[in-house]
């Protein structure tokens, strides 16, 4: 596997940011993370962190239960600018739980994957709107 679907597989270490440098945006946007995954994903935590990393094509990277933001591609205003830009979270979140199922995007089990975690969105939105307010309740 390549760095784009794997973020430990590569040779080479993944070029991650100590906690302690993170930015207070950076920490909301990890327990965010951290918080909403368990729901959509039948109560499994996984692991976040965030390289700073452009050997890693992509804005976000998910493998074995990680989850890697990438600020070389997402940037510091997507940090900054959370909760105001949820929606651009859930889309990374969806995008990469989604492959906890299925790696192949153009697999019938990927767009199933998709549409279940969707759907439990959705009614996590529902039932709970305060808990996705991009804060602790």
């Amino acid at each position: 596997m390549s760095i784009d679907t794997d973020p430990y597989s590569s040779e080479r270490p993944l070029l991650e940011i100590p906690i302690e440098h993170w930015s207070p945006g950076m920490t909301q946007v990890v327990d965010f993370c951290k918080r909403v995954s368990p729901v959509l994903l039948d109560g499994q935590n996984i692991s976040v962190s965030i390289a700073n990393d452009a050997a890693i094509t992509n804005r976000s990277v998910y493998a074995h239960g990680i989850l890697v933001l990438n600020l070389f591609k997402l940037g510091k205003k997507f940090f900054e600018d959370f909760p105001d830009n949820i929606e651009e979270l859930f889309d990374i979140l969806l995008h990469e739980l989604a492959h906890e199922y299925e790696r192949d995007h153009s697999s019938p089990q990927y767009y199933n994957a998709l549409t279940r975690l969707g759907a439990r969105l959705t009614m996590l939105a529902l039932k709970d709107p305060v808990f996705l307010n991009g804060h602790e309740s």
